[in-house]
Protein backbone atom coordinates (compact mmCIF):
# COMPACT_ATOMS: atom_id res chain seq x y z
CA UNK A 1 0.00 0.00 0.00
CA UNK A 2 1.52 3.45 -0.75
CA UNK A 3 2.16 5.88 2.25
CA UNK A 4 1.32 9.03 -0.09
CA UNK A 5 -1.66 10.84 2.05
CA UNK A 6 -4.59 12.29 -0.87
CA UNK A 7 -4.17 15.25 -1.70
CA UNK A 8 -6.88 18.06 0.45
CA UNK A 9 -9.15 19.40 -2.12
CA UNK A 10 -10.31 22.78 -1.78
CA UNK A 11 -14.13 23.17 -2.26
CA UNK A 12 -15.52 26.37 -4.22
CA UNK A 13 -17.33 27.47 -0.90
CA UNK A 14 -13.84 27.13 0.72
CA UNK A 15 -12.17 29.48 -2.12
CA UNK A 16 -14.90 32.07 -1.86
CA UNK A 17 -14.31 32.55 1.88
CA UNK A 18 -10.90 32.63 1.55
CA UNK A 19 -11.15 35.65 -1.50
CA UNK A 20 -13.78 37.22 1.24
CA UNK A 21 -11.66 36.86 3.96
CA UNK A 22 -8.55 38.79 1.26
CA UNK A 23 -10.76 41.39 0.20
CA UNK A 24 -11.55 42.19 3.86
CA UNK A 25 -8.32 42.35 5.01
CA UNK A 26 -7.48 44.69 1.80
CA UNK A 27 -10.29 47.23 2.73
CA UNK A 28 -9.00 47.69 6.24
CA UNK A 29 -5.84 48.15 5.32
CA UNK A 30 -6.46 50.69 2.69
CA UNK A 31 -9.00 52.37 4.92
CA UNK A 32 -5.98 52.27 7.87
CA UNK A 33 -3.57 54.05 5.13
CA UNK A 34 -6.41 56.49 4.04
CA UNK A 35 -7.01 57.45 7.61
CA UNK A 36 -3.29 57.93 8.44
CA UNK A 37 -2.86 60.04 5.76
CA UNK A 38 -5.50 62.72 6.60
CA UNK A 39 -4.26 62.24 10.31
CA UNK A 40 -0.81 63.36 9.11
CA UNK A 41 -2.09 65.71 6.77
CA UNK A 42 -4.25 67.74 9.51
CA UNK A 43 -1.03 67.60 11.77
CA UNK A 44 1.17 68.85 9.23
CA UNK A 45 -1.27 72.09 7.64
CA UNK A 46 -3.37 72.31 10.71
CA UNK A 47 -4.13 73.42 14.74
CA UNK A 48 -6.31 73.67 16.86
CA UNK A 49 -6.32 76.07 19.59
CA UNK A 50 -8.44 77.70 22.51
CA UNK A 51 -8.47 81.71 22.92
CA UNK A 52 -6.47 82.66 25.86
CA UNK A 53 -7.98 86.06 26.34
CA UNK A 54 -10.61 88.33 25.45
CA UNK A 55 -8.32 90.56 23.36
CA UNK A 56 -10.33 89.62 19.97
CA UNK A 57 -13.66 90.67 21.50
CA UNK A 58 -16.37 90.61 19.57
CA UNK A 59 -14.95 88.26 17.01
CA UNK A 60 -13.28 85.75 19.18
CA UNK A 61 -13.98 85.03 23.08
CA UNK A 62 -11.90 83.36 25.68
CA UNK A 63 -12.28 79.63 25.62
CA UNK A 64 -13.33 79.11 21.58
CA UNK A 65 -11.84 76.68 19.93
CA UNK A 66 -10.43 77.34 16.68
CA UNK A 67 -8.98 75.75 13.71
CA UNK A 68 -6.05 77.61 11.97
CA UNK A 69 -4.20 76.96 8.90
CA UNK A 70 -0.83 76.51 10.18
CA UNK A 71 1.38 74.45 7.86
CA UNK A 72 4.57 73.09 9.37
CA UNK A 73 6.91 72.72 6.37
CA UNK A 74 6.60 76.62 5.26
CA UNK A 75 5.68 79.94 6.38
CA UNK A 76 2.08 81.55 6.56
CA UNK A 77 1.61 84.94 4.65
CA UNK A 78 -1.34 87.24 6.14
CA UNK A 79 -3.04 89.70 4.50
CA UNK A 80 -4.76 92.88 6.08
CA UNK A 81 -7.59 91.41 7.77
CA UNK A 82 -6.56 88.49 8.59
CA UNK A 83 -6.45 86.82 12.00
CA UNK A 84 -3.20 85.20 12.95
CA UNK A 85 -2.38 82.66 15.34
CA UNK A 86 0.87 83.40 16.55
CA UNK A 87 3.93 83.07 19.49
CA UNK A 88 2.95 84.92 22.27
CA UNK A 89 5.77 87.41 23.62
CA UNK A 90 6.28 89.46 26.86
CA UNK A 91 5.62 93.48 25.89
CA UNK A 92 8.30 95.38 25.83
CA UNK A 93 6.69 98.79 27.36
CA UNK A 94 5.44 98.88 30.59
CA UNK A 95 0.84 97.70 30.61
CA UNK A 96 -1.42 100.03 30.86
CA UNK A 97 -3.93 100.37 32.96
CA UNK A 98 -6.61 99.48 30.58
CA UNK A 99 -4.69 96.36 28.92
CA UNK A 100 -6.27 93.02 31.14
CA UNK A 101 -5.52 90.35 28.81
CA UNK A 102 -2.02 89.71 28.74
CA UNK A 103 -0.40 87.52 26.03
CA UNK A 104 -3.25 86.78 24.22
CA UNK A 105 -2.73 84.23 21.01
CA UNK A 106 -5.07 85.38 18.23
CA UNK A 107 -4.61 89.17 16.74
CA UNK A 108 -5.80 90.71 13.19
CA UNK A 109 -3.22 91.84 10.68
CA UNK A 110 -3.52 95.40 10.43
CA UNK A 111 -1.12 96.16 7.83
CA UNK A 112 1.80 94.06 6.31
CA UNK A 113 4.99 95.06 4.50
CA UNK A 114 5.59 99.04 2.80
CA UNK A 115 3.29 100.89 5.06
CA UNK A 116 3.38 102.87 7.85
CA UNK A 117 1.17 103.00 11.26
CA UNK A 118 0.19 105.48 13.58
CA UNK A 119 -1.96 104.90 16.11
CA UNK A 120 -3.38 107.05 19.63
CA UNK A 121 -5.22 104.53 22.29
CA UNK A 122 -7.94 102.98 20.03
CA UNK A 123 -7.15 104.94 16.53
CA UNK A 124 -5.10 103.64 14.02
CA UNK A 125 -4.01 105.13 10.75
CA UNK A 126 -2.27 103.46 7.73
CA UNK A 127 0.14 106.11 5.66
CA UNK A 128 -1.72 108.95 7.49
CA UNK A 129 -5.52 108.19 6.98
CA UNK A 130 -7.47 106.71 9.87
CA UNK A 131 -9.06 103.41 9.27
CA UNK A 132 -12.86 103.70 8.47
CA UNK A 133 -15.38 103.39 11.14
CA UNK A 134 -19.45 103.06 11.36
CA UNK A 135 -21.03 103.15 14.40
CA UNK A 136 -23.13 99.84 15.15
CA UNK A 137 -24.49 100.99 18.62
CA UNK A 138 -27.63 102.31 19.05
CA UNK A 139 -27.50 105.14 21.01
CA UNK A 140 -30.58 105.60 21.55
CA UNK A 141 -30.48 102.84 24.38
CA UNK A 142 -29.20 103.95 27.55
CA UNK A 143 -26.58 101.18 28.58
CA UNK A 144 -24.42 101.02 31.33
CA UNK A 145 -21.01 103.07 30.71
CA UNK A 146 -19.10 99.94 31.30
CA UNK A 147 -21.16 98.37 28.13
CA UNK A 148 -18.72 99.01 25.71
CA UNK A 149 -20.05 100.05 21.94
CA UNK A 150 -19.58 98.31 18.71
CA UNK A 151 -18.27 99.53 15.48
CA UNK A 152 -17.18 98.08 11.96
CA UNK A 153 -13.78 99.22 10.84
CA UNK A 154 -12.52 98.84 7.28
CA UNK A 155 -8.93 98.40 6.00
CA UNK A 156 -7.67 100.03 2.64
CA UNK A 157 -8.08 96.57 1.47
CA UNK A 158 -11.89 96.39 1.80
CA UNK A 159 -11.47 93.73 4.66
CA UNK A 160 -14.05 94.68 7.90
CA UNK A 161 -14.74 93.67 10.96
CA UNK A 162 -16.84 94.24 13.95
CA UNK A 163 -14.77 96.24 17.38
CA UNK A 164 -15.57 97.24 20.50
CA UNK A 165 -14.71 100.87 21.93
CA UNK A 166 -15.24 102.18 25.57
CA UNK A 167 -18.31 104.80 25.79
CA UNK A 168 -15.25 107.27 26.60
CA UNK A 169 -12.46 107.96 25.08
CA UNK A 170 -9.84 106.14 26.02
CA UNK A 171 -6.96 108.03 27.62
CA UNK A 172 -3.04 107.13 28.58
CA UNK A 173 0.47 106.89 26.73
CA UNK A 174 -0.05 104.04 23.80
CA UNK A 175 0.80 106.31 20.97
CA UNK A 176 3.38 105.94 18.38
CA UNK A 177 4.60 105.45 14.88
CA UNK A 178 5.98 102.83 13.12
CA UNK A 179 6.80 101.22 9.25
CA UNK A 180 6.35 97.93 8.82
CA UNK A 181 9.14 96.09 7.22
CA UNK A 182 9.00 93.11 4.85
CA UNK A 183 8.32 90.16 6.49
CA UNK A 184 6.64 92.36 9.65
CA UNK A 185 2.86 92.86 10.25
CA UNK A 186 1.36 94.94 12.69
CA UNK A 187 -1.10 93.16 14.73
CA UNK A 188 -4.09 94.44 16.78
CA UNK A 189 -7.08 93.14 18.57
CA UNK A 190 -10.79 93.70 17.96
CA UNK A 191 -10.64 94.57 21.17
CA UNK A 192 -9.67 97.76 21.50
CA UNK A 193 -9.55 98.33 25.14
CA UNK A 194 -8.24 95.21 26.46
CA UNK A 195 -5.73 93.82 23.39
CA UNK A 196 -1.84 93.79 24.37
CA UNK A 197 -1.24 94.03 21.14
CA UNK A 198 1.54 96.08 18.56
CA UNK A 199 0.48 99.18 20.08
CA UNK A 200 2.92 98.43 23.14
CA UNK A 201 4.49 95.57 21.61
CA UNK A 202 5.85 96.42 18.55
CA UNK A 203 5.15 94.82 15.06
CA UNK A 204 5.42 91.10 15.12
CA UNK A 205 7.49 88.93 12.56
CA UNK A 206 6.70 86.60 10.05
CA UNK A 207 8.75 83.68 12.59
CA UNK A 208 6.35 84.67 15.13
CA UNK A 209 3.58 83.94 13.08
CA UNK A 210 1.98 80.10 13.61
CA UNK A 211 -1.16 80.20 11.53
CA UNK A 212 -4.37 81.93 9.87
CA UNK A 213 -7.53 81.31 11.94
CA UNK A 214 -10.06 79.76 9.47
CA UNK A 215 -13.32 79.17 11.67
CA UNK A 216 -14.58 78.25 15.56
CA UNK A 217 -14.83 74.76 15.64
CA UNK A 218 -16.52 75.71 19.39
CA UNK A 219 -17.86 78.79 20.63
CA UNK A 220 -17.49 79.70 24.37
CA UNK A 221 -20.54 82.12 24.09
CA UNK A 222 -22.88 79.47 22.42
CA UNK A 223 -23.31 81.59 19.63
CA UNK A 224 -22.73 78.84 16.63
CA UNK A 225 -24.40 77.69 14.21
CA UNK A 226 -25.38 74.97 15.72
CA UNK A 227 -25.34 75.75 19.12
CA UNK A 228 -22.02 76.32 20.16
CA UNK A 229 -20.81 74.65 17.20
CA UNK A 230 -19.64 76.54 13.82
CA UNK A 231 -18.98 79.98 13.65
CA UNK A 232 -17.64 81.65 10.90
CA UNK A 233 -14.80 84.68 11.18
CA UNK A 234 -14.98 87.73 9.81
Amino acid sequence: PSNTSPKRQTTPTAKRTAHKGDSRSMRLKCVAIAIGIIVAAFVLFFDISTVQSNAMNPTLWRGDVVLSWNPKLFSVQLAPGDIALFRSKAARNDKTSHSTDLEPNFLRCISSYGEEISYNQDVLQINGVSLARTELTNRAIVRPVDVPDRWRETLPNGAHYDIILPQQRLTGNVSGRVAVESGMYFLAGDNRMAALDSRQTGVYSQNDIRGRALFVLYASENNGLIGPLFRALD
